[in-house]
Formats: C-alpha cells, structure tokens, sequence
C-alpha cells in the first residue's frame, strides 16, 4: 500500500514557518517600538546651533527658525529653512543640518556692502550680487554711491529690481572690481550715467575715466595700481580708456 506524505506538515516545514512568524513579530514589535521612541518629546526641535555670525543679531535668525521650534526633528523642511534665511540681509548663503535626538546646526555666510543705489531722498545699500542689504538717509562715507541707475522696486533680502538689466550687471561688475582691488573706501561715487564714458571719484576728486564697460576690471584693476602714485588730495583725472595705459593730468 502506498501512503501519501503531506509535506506542509513536517517538522522542517513547521520550524521555517515558526521561524518567519517569529521575524516578523520581531520587526513588528521594533517597528512599534521606534514609532513610539520617535513620538517622545525629546525629538522634538528645542535647540538651535549658530556658526558664521558677525553681523546679524542671533535673534534674527532665530526669527526665521521660530516656525520649526516644537517641530518633530525629521518634519524639519532643510530647504525651506535655507531659502528663508537667505533672504535675511547680509545673508550670502546658509546650510542648515538636523543632528538627533533635537538639535539644528546652521552655518551663516555674511555678505558684505559693496555701495550705495540713489534712490529719491535717500540711498540703497546692495552687496555684490545686487542683494538690498539696507537703506539709509545718510551713506557710510567709505562706500561708494553709484549714479545712473534708475530703481524700479526695492526689497530688503531680495535682488534689487532697475530699468536695466544691464546696466545693473555693468555696476556690479564696477563695484565687485573695486572692492577686489581694496577701494571701496577710496571711490566715493561711481558714475554710470553714461555706459560709454564711466568714471570713478575719489574722495579726494581725482576722477578716473573708464569709457565704456569692455575690459573694466582691468581698467580698475590699472587705476588702483597706480593710485600710490598719485596725490589724492589734489584734483587731477586718470584716463584709463587707452588700452594698457593710465595717463595722469592735474586739473
């Protein structure tokens, strides 16, 4: 007679099942036991680490995090907290990290004043990115004001917004050279009414004639090397539109 054997019932077959029950209630139970660790008030934002800082007041960036405080620290939006720091004045950039169990690290990076925009009866202070940083009814003797540009809107954190594009990119450009060069305290007024026929001016009125736009961080770059040279305290003109050269006139 032959018998026929079940093989779901064997004793191997019984131990593989017991074996996969057990996992599973050992991943069940570890899965619970996370969700209830992470539901516990100690992973919730209540600590705020700040690097970079010279400027800014602590308290404004803590404005800006305020939102998350309380938060679950894996429900904290990094990106969204990054943009909105960015738009803190004298803000460059910012990285923010989330560190277990409760605890944010960001890292500031200050931007710098590079000059002043006329605007009506009063000045708008930009970095080197056309960032408005701050506005002021008097300007800060060492920096110097730009002319020519004609301002449609403002807002403090964002890009300043003007007639022309290009002409904001011609006085970046002017004032990122000037202060790579170390002039930002030596030019008081940067004139770019006329793209063609730009000029800067020393404090103490000696004017440097750039012409037009092409090559003007050389030109610049050509006026501070022979700035040493030059009196400043005497009026005089320094014509850079010749390629090369820089040719000094006392007026």
């Amino acid at each position: 007679m032959n018998r026929k054997v079940n093989a779901g019932s064997s004793p191997k077959h019984r131990r593989k099942k017991r074996t996969s029950v057990t996992i599973l209630k050992f991943l069940f139970i570890m899965m619970l036991l996370a969700g209830v660790l992470l539901c516990l008030p100690v992973f919730r934002l209540s600590k705020v680490d700040i690097s970079g800082l010279k400027n800014i007041p602590r308290e404004t960036v803590m404005n800006a995090v305020q939102d998350e405080m309380g938060n679950h620290i894996l429900r904290v939006d990094k990106q969204t907290l990054e943009e909105r720091i960015r738009k803190i004045a004298y803000v460059a950039d910012a990285a923010v990290q989330t560190k277990f169990p409760n605890r944010l690290e960001i890292v500031i990076k200050e931007t710098t004043m590079v000059g002043y925009i006329k605007f009506t009866d009063g000045f708008i202070g930009i970095d080197g990115t056309g960032k408005v940083i701050t506005t002021a009814q008097e300007k800060n003797e060492a920096i110097p004001v730009v002319e020519g540009v004609r301002v449609k809107t403002f807002v403090i954190g964002e890009i300043i917004a003007v007639a022309e594009e290009e002409r904001l990119k011609t006085v970046l450009t002017c004032l990122n050279a000037i202060q790579t060069n170390g002039l930002t305290s030596t030019i008081a007024k940067v004139d770019t009414t006329n793209l063609q026929e730009i000029m800067l001016q020393t404090s103490g009125q000696v004017i440097a004639k750039c012409g037009s736009k092409d090559q003007l961080e050389y030109k610049i770059a050509m006026f501070s090397s022979v700035l040493p040279q030059i009196n400043l305290q005497v009026p005089g003109t320094v014509d850079l539109r010749i390629a090369g050269q820089a040719i000094y006139d006392i007026s």
